[in-house]
């Protein structure tokens, strides 16, 4: 499974999914360097920072990996060139939800696999252990 293309989309979804937890951690932040509001207008102003600093990072991303490009990994042939980057910008914008849903649109095969975890779970009841402690002492 030596498939450059499969490698491109990979890294693709890893630096989406990159930007998007450092963006909500920097979301997550702004309220203590800016008083939140519960109104409309804060609310279209907060997305619009969202959307701007994924977008920044973004951008970055594109400028310093310069073979990261959606259309170009899937086998689109795009000429002019900046087209493929600005669409690699939206895509790495809309996270690797969004990514998902793009592959899906373009008929790439997305499994969704669940999570099973087996084993076994001991709980300790740290007061219970306190007290019979305290009792032997």
């Amino acid at each position: 499974m030596n498939n450059p293309a499969i490698h491109s989309i990979a890294f693709i979804m890893i630096y989406a999914f990159t930007i998007d937890r450092i963006v909500n951690i920097l979301m997550f932040l702004l309220p203590f360097f800016w008083p939140p509001r519960a109104d409309a207008h804060a609310e279209r102003i907060e997305r619009l920072i969202h959307y701007g600093l994924a977008g920044v990072l973004a951008t970055i991303v594109v400028i310093i990996v310069k073979d990261l490009r959606v259309l170009t990994s899937l086998g689109f042939s795009v000429r002019p060139s900046w087209f493929d980057g600005l669409f690699t910008v939206m895509v790495l914008v809309g996270g690797a939800d969004g990514f998902r849903g793009f592959l899906k649109s373009v008929g790439v095969e997305v499994k969704d696999k669940p999570v099973e975890v087996t084993g076994t779970l001991t709980l300790d009841d740290k007061e219970k252990q306190k007290s019979s402690t305290a009792g032997t002492s």
